[in-house]
């Protein structure tokens, strides 16, 4: 009973985060669209097909409603980390955050076409925003790239001063016990690397098939929620 209770509270408390919700939403939005393409492959139910479609689109366009306001948001965070000791962190970070501001603020331009409130090329502010989240999520992982060579070098040395052979410390074990101990690092740079696909197939620069986009949304809303259900494994400042 008390796990359940604990199971509970978690999920109560998930879902009165807006991240939260916004990664539940995200989570049924990219799934519906791996879904309806698993389907259409294999020319099942094409009723169902279409009310998924339907499914993914008002999600999204209700996902872009929920997060009005928060390309300010990121622009505070920007504000903090252009303090950041690091070079490498502050650059990266920094820009990063700037860029997913943008890339948010053009969001709610496409929102706001899309219910009708304003006339707008919705198609010039998608690929607009997409440019401005793909410069995030490159930022994104450089900055979990240099986090995790940080990381290794700390724990080649610890090994070098702990160990008894005068042998080098092998440097697959060196690396796999730096993944073991940073996972935030780690699901930090595989929500990244997942989405890294999305923005440059929203602009044109790559043809993948529409379900694997699915997939890989899906994938990356499923790590962005686990990091916000456990805490612990959120990295700081992403």
């Amino acid at each position: 009973m008390t796990s359940q209770a604990g199971f509970v509270a978690a999920l109560i408390k998930l879902t009165e985060q807006s991240a939260g919700r916004d990664k539940l939403c995200r989570v049924v939005q990219y799934g519906s669209r791996f879904v309806y393409w698993s389907m259409e492959q294999r020319e099942i139910s094409a009723e169902l097909v279409k009310k998924l479609k339907k499914l993914e689109a008002q999600i999204s366009t209700a996902r872009k409603l929920f997060r009005i306001g928060k390309s300010i948001d990121h622009l505070k965070k920007a504000s903090r980390t252009i303090h950041l000791a690091d070079p490498v962190l502050r650059l990266a970070i920094t820009l990063s955050q700037i860029n997913r501001g943008f890339y948010l603020l053009f969001d709610h331009i496409i929102w706001a076409g899309r219910v009708g409130l304003i006339t707008v090329d919705l198609d010039y502010w998608k690929k607009l925003s997409s440019k401005f989240w793909l410069v995030a999520l490159v930022l994104g992982l450089v900055r979990d790239a240099y986090e995790l060579l940080l990381a290794y070098q700390v724990e080649r040395k610890r090994q070098r001063e702990t160990g008894h052979s005068r042998e080098e410390p092998s440097s697959r074990i060196t690396f796999l016990t730096t993944l073991q101990h940073n996972p935030s690092v780690v699901l930090d740079a595989v929500k990244n690397g997942a989405d890294f696909f999305i923005p440059p197939y929203n602009i044109g620069l790559i043809n993948l098939p529409s379900g694997i986009i699915g997939l890989l949304g899906t994938i990356s809303s499923v790590v962005g929620l686990y990091t916000i259900w456990n805490d612990s494994t959120k990295l700081k400042y992403a």
